[in-house]
């Protein structure tokens, strides 16, 4: 049961990408949106459970909220650069070694030597079918750089988002109102730093809080992963989501690729999907 609510995070998160993708908009409108309505899930599950919240809890969900922001801004113009289903399969490789590294170097995660044996092997593996499902044939040297640079910095950001909560020990619940509080305030700063000429609440922004909604879903099952599965664990298969995302991007959004470049996709999704299973032996 608690690698199946580590699952849930992949279905929502691989989804995400494609709902963003048809609503349209600009990277900081997407943002926006997402922020608002992770925001409104947030207020909804306040108002209903009344979730016993303490200060250490508040400032930790805050910092987590605020790294979210610059993770997801720089996912979403790196969409623009390379592409969704490129740049959501190589930004899943960087998240997993970083979030990964953390959990294991400062949580703790993977005590024994077979589970760091069985959960570095698996990571390999991981990264390996993202690497493969990003495969194109068209070389842009510059554009891959340059996206490849930005999901960096993301992946720094989404680290620091899903690890946050692990330090002052934030359950599900607990955890969703004070994140969603550093989430839209970190959002709102980040679009004082976008051009004025781009209106941040225009309607497309609000048509974007349905994947918010998608997202908060995400959110909630993988804080619950993390706290029963411990963030290596947790997070690593949420990253599972490259393999919905992949699906998605080619049925829904259409993406085109050659036959070589078809292959490799669905190469490459089988190797994170053995990965995933993999991961699995460490628990």
């Amino acid at each position: 049961m608690n690698l199946l609510i580590a699952l849930i995070p992949a279905l929502c998160w691989g989804l995400n990408p494609t709902i963003v993708g048809k609503i349209g908009g600009k990277p900081i409108q997407q943002q926006l949106g997402t922020a608002l309505g992770a925001t409104l899930f947030a207020v909804v599950i306040y108002v209903v459970m009344h979730p016993e919240l303490t200060p250490s809890l508040i400032i930790g969900c805050i910092i987590s909220g605020a790294f979210w922001s610059v993770g997801q801004l720089l996912q979403y113009k790196s969409y623009g650069v390379l592409g969704t289903g490129k740049a959501f399969a190589i930004s899943t490789g960087l998240n997993l070694v970083l979030n990964s590294l953390f959990g294991v170097c400062v949580m703790g995660d993977w005590a024994k030597a077979n589970q760091k044996i069985i959960g570095f092997a698996a990571l390999a593996v991981i990264i390996c079918g993202a690497v493969l499902t990003s495969y194109s044939e068209n070389k842009e040297e510059c554009d891959l750089k340059k996206g490849v640079l930005i999901l960096l910095i993301a992946a720094v950001g989404f680290t620091g988002y899903s690890c946050a909560p692990a330090f002052v020990g934030a359950g599900g619940i607990q955890a969703v109102f004070p994140q969603a509080i550093g989430m839209i305030g970190g959002s709102l700063i980040l679009s004082l730093l976008e051009s004025k000429e781009i209106k941040k609440f225009d309607a497309v922004t609000f048509k974007n809080m349905i994947p918010g909604l998608v997202w908060a879903c995400a959110n909630i099952a993988m804080i619950y992963a993390n706290k029963l599965n411990g963030v290596a664990i947790g997070f690593t298969l949420s990253q599972m989501a490259v393999v919905v995302s992949t699906i998605a991007t080619l049925v829904i959004l259409k993406e085109k690729k050659s036959h070589k470049e078809l292959v490799h996709t669905i190469l490459g999704t089988i190797v994170v999907a053995i990965g995933g299973v993999m991961i699995g032996f460490t628990k």
